[in-house]
């Protein structure tokens, strides 16, 4: 690919907009008093102390700024490492890259750039097939890394991934903070990584539903410290309406049901592995089925619409989905209608059992055959510290760090490199015209994501089915309670003879 020197600088000043710029003033108010949006990229999270969402590493570290560190051909050119995950040939094109593009462009992109500049081969193997895997490590194969992982603690189970030592895993922590290495612990080790920019569970709502009915805003309960689970029912009565007045339901209060963040009903002991239901002592868990059952049985208490979504009609006020919390458009969205639908984290039971956040299940490991664990390492480290910066530069200025990101040294990065910047500008113009931005919201919203647990679903090999609905739902909770327990601890039991030490 021929690069015209003219187009080249006027790239990297405009680069310098997101790369570079200092942090500006996100606490001023413009007219009408409302919080002024943030101007390019702001601030530095990276290594200001063990933060457990973004930018980790010890208070006081030394700001990384350069990726020199993780680049020596002289150690590691000549290498092979074998790679499982985002294998398909869909990302060997970097002219197929679509616009707007999702992340796997830019890991796929870090990946290359870091091979080119070390002089290593990279092999794509395939993505995840537990019997492909298993067969290659038993016929002595030597895969080094998952770059996508979405299957666990399986994987750590059947012994296709190792744990972290606990030099690689400091090292990893010092990039993202310790938050994305706990989610893949497995009987007191942690066995991947996952990655900050995989969505996370939020909840959603119409703000303008909320809005025509004079109801208070699930926002409003929020920013005054009182958003649990009363206030959430609170809000799905206020927007459950039979408009004309003909028996039926024009507006349900949920179109998502369960809230499942924040409810403790199994405990695993950290040493052992062994889980333990407390579903018959859980008060959280208790008030969870009442509020199911009145929501599905009794439609006028909060209107619940299993299998709806905030687009469908009948109108739901609100519902659960995954979002990336530094990306505004899955903060503040608008139907085709025109109504708002804005995002805050999911309520917690109450304001004495902080909510947990629940990740996307989507990490980097190492395979328990990888040779190559020094190259390895410095590979997962690239893709980590370049993600972040992506994160940065995606965000419009909502977050701010200071890694260096991709630099475009290979044909494949420089190509990433341009289709991104020209994705940012148009991103940036649309942010800059949003009117209804809430600065405030999004603050309080990461400060609370950083403080919460983080936590991934799970995937079991041989262990029954999880729990459905359907089990429960015809029954009032009193009776429901001890069936769900019958069921967990028979679930429990499986997975303990397959799982736990």
């Amino acid at each position: 690919m021929k690069r015209i020197l003219a187009f080249l600088l006027v790239l990297c000043m405009a680069f310098s907009l997101f790369a570079c710029g200092k942090k500006t003033d996100t606490a001023g108010t413009g007219a009408g008093g409302k919080s002024t949006k943030p101007q390019g990229t702001w601030g530095t999270l990276a290594n200001e102390g063990d933060s457990g969402l973004v930018g980790g590493g010890e208070e006081g570290a030394e700001v990384v700024t350069s990726n020199d560190d993780l680049i020596d051909p002289e150690k590691f050119g000549g290498k092979t490492l074998q790679l499982y995950g985002f294998s398909s040939a869909t990302y060997d094109l970097i002219e197929d890259m679509p616009a707007p593009a999702n992340f796997i462009w830019m890991m796929r992109a870090a990946v290359d750039e870091w091979a080119y500049l070390n002089n290593v081969e990279i092999v794509y193997e395939g993505d995840y097939d537990q019997n492909i895997l298993l067969g290659a490590i038993n016929n002595g194969e030597k895969p080094d890394l998952f770059l996508h992982l979405d299957r666990f603690p399986i994987t750590a189970n059947l012994g296709i991934v190792r744990a972290f030592t606990e030099e690689e895993y400091n090292e990893l922590a010092a990039i993202t903070g310790t938050k994305y290495l706990d989610m893949l612990s497995y009987k007191g080790e942690s066995y991947g990584i996952n990655y900050p920019w995989s969505g996370n569970t939020l909840f959603y709502y119409n703000k303008t539903m909320f809005e025509e009915y004079g109801a208070k805003t699930p926002t409003e309960y929020y920013l005054e410290g009182n958003w649990n689970w009363e206030t959430m029912v609170e809000c799905f009565k206020a927007v459950t309406k039979d408009l004309d007045g003909d028996g039926k339901l024009d507006t349900y209060g949920t179109g998502e049901f369960p809230y499942f963040s924040g409810i403790e009903t199994i405990v695993e002991d950290p040493e052992t592995g062994k889980l333990t239901s407390i579903v018959n002592e859980s008060e959280a868990y208790k008030k969870y089925l009442e509020i199911c059952y009145y929501g599905w049985n009794t439609d006028k208490y909060i209107g619940a619409y299993s299998g709806c979504n905030t687009a469908s009609t009948p109108r739901p006020g609100t519902a659960q989905g995954d979002a990336e919390w530094y990306n505004y458009k899955h903060l503040n969205q608008t139907l085709v209608n025109g109504d708002i639908i804005e995002a805050l984290p999911i309520p917690s039971y109450d304001q004495e059992n902080p909510f947990k956040t629940k990740y996307t299940t989507a990490a980097m490991a190492i395979i328990s055959t990888c040779d190559e664990p020094e190259a390895t390492l410095a590979l997962m480290k690239y893709v980590l510290r370049v993600g972040m910066r992506y994160m940065s530069e995606y965000s419009c200025g909502l977050y701010g760090c200071d890694y260096e990101g991709i630099r475009g040294a290979s044909d494949y990065s420089y190509g990433w490199k341009v289709n991104f910047y020209n994705e940012c500008v148009e991103r940036q113009e649309e942010f800059d015209n949003l009117t209804d931005w809430n600065q405030e919201l999004y603050d309080k919203m990461m400060e609370d994501l950083i403080a919460s647990e983080g936590r991934c679903g799970g995937t079991y090999a041989g262990a029954p089915a999880g729990k459905t609905v359907e089990t429960w739902k015809e029954f009032p909770p009193a009776s429901a309670l001890p069936i769900l327990a019958k069921e967990a601890e028979a679930w429990i039991t499986t997975y303990n003879e397959l799982y736990a030490n």
